[in-house]
């Protein structure tokens, strides 16, 4: 079973199963968490390479992230 690459809902299965002679069996539902483990994506820097004295820089970077970038900071 693949889990979906963009969603943290849990995945959530039953497991069916059936014998020979045609008797089954259902489990109760269960529930797996899932974990994101893909960091952050840092492409393309746009930022000026230079600036006045008393100027104001914007940054122009490109953030990206499989589920959702939730703050980006400049240090």
């Amino acid at each position: 079973m693949r889990v979906r690459q963009d969603s943290l809902d849990p995945l959530k299965f039953i497991v069916h199963a059936e014998d020979g002679s045609g008797n089954t069996n259902v489990s109760w539902e269960r529930s797996v968490e899932v974990i994101d483990d893909d960091p952050p994506f840092i492409g393309h820097d746009a930022t000026r390479t230079s600036i006045e004295v008393n100027g104001t820089l914007d940054f122009v970077v490109e953030v990206h992230d499989n589920i959702e970038v939730s703050s980006v900071w400049v240090l």
